[in-house]
């Protein structure tokens, strides 16, 4: 260390937890007191750099007596004056001040950066930053509590207001990644804060990064319910609504055959939820170009939807509020989807609604422009955010229609429904029975419900939703495997039935039979959003991962509102590919507390940190394994492993080395049978 007090120069670390670094060694000088910490912590905010001995008595001894509290004063002090930074702290009899020059600070680098545009050392000093200003700091006095709070607050803000000035002043697409870089670091500061978010998220879509758009906007979802207990405000909702779902990257299925008049559709005995496209309008003058896109628009729902088995497509030429009703009398929901297109400058503003056809109620709308130079390439974009939408929507809004009801015993399509809800809500393996059996009296009522035969093979596939282990598995797969089967004889274009029989064999680990099933439904499903992701997650575990990244990341394009099941997919898919960090990112934001999710982030933070970091992931793993298990011994670890194995088929050899070894990383004891 230079021993000339004009040349000694440190550093406050403030973002985060506090330290004082000497610049020009690199050595960590914070004091071993906290009080003595908060002291200088102190001196480093105030704009002049100086503090009275009256104010750092009322700010850090304020519960003491007069007497005690400048003693304490006088003894940090002391200690202080033994610091290696001694000649650059000034201690007057009066008052304390830091020497000009003397010191620096990540935040006064933050602020200098921003204003000059310096985008890579933003990147920098924020890569490095903790997530609170002088975090650990808190409870050492209440004056210094209050104190610490409101500069958080007040340094937080101006940080948040420059740096967003800076990436939105740089605005080359050349720097779109590092913008993008500063912002997802920036959103660490103040998790909350919707502009940060917003501007993230535009700059995501820029850059062709649904993925990344979607945790974005879930992690200011889970901020602001966090620390304000709120909710994401509409005029951000709205823009994720803009942002997503983005061009047609899969070729969509072939198009369907003509659907014959309403009169002459005869009454099937199981309706599933209808949705009947009517015409789109043409408000104004919007030209051939304009008609063209009605129409285009009108016929391509058409064939792209009615791929989709979970609902069924009608059009309707005159439609009448009787005309729809009269289209759907059997089902157990039914929708009307109508559209208008108005000339707006150089292209035209597409108006898109779909509502409920029994009582009118609006479920849901969306507004889109198109350029006159794009129509062309519009058009499959277009499809694919309406298509994207239209299932989780109406499965959503049947969810809510099914709640509760207490469904006939000779009714099939309620039981099914009725099932679905009871499966989805099940807290325990009893009640996962019980909405199996819902599904198995579905299908004796009527048997060309395709539907029930899915769910059915999916929980007997996954040994109940992975609630039990122990058992004898191979009578619940043979089961499963026979539904797929004569599932696949009802409905062969079925997308949903084919993924589920590749599921089938890639459990008895016929690779071959599993990727021509994901094939297959990939052809079948375009549009299919949780299609898409069901299919990328098994190309994970047959080892096809660069696939599988692109076909995971097509349904976040897809779905605006995607569930905590993509974002656990895509970590497993990261953590199998040693992307151990982000990963983690991925579990953190995912939130699904599934036991081979929870198995494959022990194993990723084993390879992150080893068996101490992996530790309370383990713990947790062992405790929900030993109350699944119904083996006849107490269950050991390698019970567990063999278990996870059975639960995750991973069929890619260096997929499933990495995942053993992450587990043995992470502390639990596997020994050879």
């Amino acid at each position: 260390m230079v021993t000339a007090a004009g040349e000694l120069r440190f550093r406050f670390r403030l973002l985060g937890d506090f330290r004082l670094i000497d610049e020009a060694d690199g050595r960590d000088h914070s004091p071993r007191s906290r009080k003595a910490c908060a002291l200088l912590a102190h001196l480093a905010l105030e704009p002049d750099r100086r503090a009275s001995r009256d104010r750092l008595v009322g700010l850090l001894w304020s519960d003491r007596g007069e007497v005690q509290a400048r003693a304490s004063l006088r003894q940090a002090l002391t200690d202080l004056r033994a610091h290696p930074a001694a000649p650059l702290i000034h201690i007057e009899r009066r008052d304390l001040h830091l020497a000009e020059g003397g010191f620096s600070s990540d935040l006064g680098e933050i602020l200098a950066c921003a204003a000059a545009n310096d985008l890579a050392g933003l990147a920098r000093i924020l890569d490095g930053a903790g997530s609170a200003i002088l975090d650990g700091l808190e409870g050492l006095d209440r004056s210094f509590d209050d104190w610490l709070m409101i500069e958080r607050q007040r340094w937080r803000e101006r940080i948040v207001q420059d740096v967003l000035h800076a990436v939105e002043r740089n605005g080359q697409n050349d720097l779109l990644d590092l913008r993008r870089a500063i912002l997802t670091q920036l959103q660490r500061l103040d998790t909350g804060d919707e502009r940060i978010a917003r501007l993230g998220m535009a700059l995501d879509q820029k850059a062709g990064d649904h993925v990344g758009l979607h945790r974005r906007y879930r992690q200011l979802e889970t901020g602001l319910q966090r620390d304000l207990d709120a909710r994401v405000s509409p005029d951000t909702e709205r823009l994720l609504r803009e942002l997503t779902t983005v061009g047609s990257v899969i070729a969509p299925a072939p198009r369907a055959a003509a659907v014959p008049a309403i009169a002459t559709i005869p009454q099937a005995n199981v309706e599933p939820p209808i949705l009947v496209i009517a015409p789109f309008s043409l408000i104004g003058d919007g030209g051939p170009d304009g008609a063209l896109l009605t129409s285009i628009c009108h016929d391509d729902l058409q064939t792209a939807l009615g791929g989709m088995r979970d609902l069924r497509i009608l059009s309707v030429d005159a439609p009448s509020a009787e005309r729809m009703k009269a289209a759907a009398p059997a089902s157990i929901a039914s929708y009307a989807l109508d559209g208008s297109v108005r000339a707006d400058g150089d292209g035209w503003r597409i108006n898109l609604r779909m509502t409920r056809i029994d009582s009118g109620f609006l479920v849901w709308t969306r507004q889109l422009t198109v350029r006159q130079g794009e129509l062309l390439a519009a058009i499959d974009d277009l499809v694919a955010r309406i298509a994207g939408a239209i299932l989780p929507v109406v499965e959503r809004d049947v969810g809510k229609l099914m709640e509760g009801r207490v469904p006939s015993g000779s009714d099939a399509y309620p039981l099914y429904f009725t099932a679905r809800a009871k499966i989805l809500a099940a807290a325990s393996l009893a009640e996962v029975q019980e909405g199996a059996d819902l599904l198995e009296r579905a299908i004796l009522l009527e048997p060309r419900l395709t539907n029930a035969y899915l769910q059915l093979a999916r929980l007997y596939n996954t040994d109940f939703m992975q609630l039990m282990a122990g058992h004898d598995a191979a009578p619940l797969r043979a089961r499963a495997f026979d539904l797929c089967t004569r599932a696949v004889a009802l409905e062969p274009t079925h997308g949903g039935v084919q993924s589920r029989l590749a599921w089938c064999y890639l459990r008895r680990g016929d690779m071959k039979q599993a990727m021509q099933g994901f094939m297959t439904a990939l052809d079948l499903t375009p549009f299919h959003a949780d299609g898409i992701n069901e299919i990328g997650f098994g190309l994970v575990h047959l080892g096809e991962m660069k696939e599988a990244q692109r076909l995971i990341a097509r349904a976040f394009e897809l779905n605006p509102f995607p569930s905590d099941e993509y974002f656990s997919d895509l970590a497993v898919l990261y953590a199998l590919s040693g992307e151990h960090e982000a990963a983690e990112t991925q579990f953190e934001i995912g939130r699904n507390r599934s036991i081979h999710y929870l198995a494959v982030r022990g194993a990723n933070l084993g390879m992150l940190g080893g068996a101490k970091r992996a530790a309370p992931v383990i713990d947790e793993l062992r405790q929900r394994f030993a109350s699944l298990w119904q083996g006849d011994t107490p269950a050991r670890d390698t019970d567990l492993v063999d278990t996870m194995i059975q639960f995750l088929p991973l069929q890619g050899p260096a997929e499933r080395s990495l995942f053993l070894t992450g587990l043995e990383q992470a502390g639990l004891r596997i020994t050879p049978r």
